[in-house]
This record gives C-alpha cells, structure tokens and sequence, in this order.
C-alpha cells in the first residue's frame, strides 16, 4: 500500500483541501480530507528601544557590554540611572550628513535558530533644533537597519537599509518631534542562538547657511513606544 499526496488551498474557506491517493491492492483509491490553512502565519514581536539604566548586556564576542537594549517589555519608567534619549550636534553644513547613529541589541539569548521573513516595522521618534535663529536646521532623512553579531564581532546585515526622506525643518531653540515609520522587507534571514539581533537608526540633516549650528534628538523613554522594531519570527 503506497500513498500520495496533492494539496490545494479553497480559495472560499481559506483551507486546505488534502486529496490523497492510496494504492490498495494494485487499485487507486481516492480520499480528502481539510484541515485548517497554516501557511504564512508568524509570530510577531514587538522590540522596545530601552536604555538599561545601572545594568548592561554582554555581545557574543564575550567582551563588549551596551545598555541600549531591544526589550519585548519596555523597562519601568522610575529605572535608576536610565537615559531616554541621545543628542548631537551638526556642524553648520548645507550638505546632508549623518549627525546621530544609535544602535540598540537584543537583550535575549535565542535557543534555537530562528526564520525571520516578512515585514519589519520600525519607528523612531526623532527631534531637531537650531543653535540660533539665522538658519534653518532640517532633518532630511532617518536610516534603518536590522543586523546580527556573532562571536567574533562581525556584524551582518540582515536585508537591505531604509531610508525614509522626511523634511523636519526648524529655526527655533526649542526642538521640533516627530515620528518616524519605516518598512523594510525581509526574506529568509536566520538568526543562530549563537548571534544578536540589533537594529541601528541613523538621523542626517543640514543646515540652510553658516551661522548656525543645530541638534537632533532620538527619545526611547523608558516605559513608552516611542522607538521600536516589530518583526515576523518563525522557529
């Protein structure tokens, strides 16, 4: 007695339609049989960009230790010693340059080779000011990418990078927030329960002349959404 298989999806109920054909005693015998549709689904999560505080991490290489995390539960927002944002300053420059890269790592060991596929969803709360009131200080552009660090330090790439163009302009001393979203798309990327999973967000802007320089600001409060990865994941 052999069998085989052919499954098709029914486009009506969303299932499967399982038809097998078993050879019993020389004679084909045809049976179906449905089961529910499985194909496709994932499971999400939903990474915090969290500053640790007084605690930090270790990276695969055994050696390097950071405190900006990716967390699956925002850290409590009376944490000692935490910090909620970075800053940095932008020389007066009418090109656009990178000003502000943060990365921020797993804060979670895999215990098993992981399928990462899909859409990834970042967003990024990003801010500017200027130095003065003579030019106007802009963000053009926030970039996202989602990387893994092995033992060694080597970092991969895991997909492509996102730029998303924005036009955040300001020429007061007071900064100017907003949110920033991105989409990036990935296919069949492995993470290994030997590596680390980090996201790095990269904020460029310019000036409009020479007088002024100006900041830029990316928030993670401790205990909020305000920067954050979400990924498909499949084991």
């Amino acid at each position: 007695m052999t069998d085989t298989e052919i499954m098709v999806t029914d486009q009506t109920s969303g299932e499967y339609v399982r038809t097998y054909e078993r050879n019993v005693n020389s004679n084909a015998v045809n049976m179906q049989a449905v089961v529910p549709m499985r194909a496709g689904i994932q499971d999400w999560f939903t990474l915090y960009a969290q500053h640790l505080g007084d605690e930090s991490i270790t990276l695969p290489d055994g050696s390097t230790t950071v405190k900006h995390v990716l967390t699956r539960r925002p850290m409590p927002s009376d944490l000692e010693g935490v910090e909620n944002e970075s800053e940095d300053t932008g020389n007066s420059n009418t090109t656009s340059a990178s000003v502000l890269s943060k990365s921020f790592y797993l804060d979670e060991k895999i215990i098993e080779t992981l399928q990462l596929n899909g859409t990834v969803r970042f967003r990024a709360t990003v801010a500017v000011k200027s130095s003065g009131t003579t030019d106007i200080a802009y963000i053009d552009s926030v970039k996202f990418s989602l990387y893994k660090i092995d033992s060694s330090g080597t970092s991969t790439q895991l997909g492509s990078t996102r730029t998303v163009s924005v036009d955040m302009q300001n020429n007061t001393t007071t900064y100017l927030e907003k949110s920033v979203v991105a989409l990036l798309d990935l296919s069949s990327e492995t993470l290994e329960a030997a590596q680390k999973l980090y996201a790095k967000i990269d904020i460029w802007g310019h000036t409009a002349g020479s007088t002024d320089t100006f900041d830029v600001r990316m928030s993670y409060d401790a205990g909020t959404s305000k920067t954050y990865v979400e990924i498909g994941v499949e084991e």
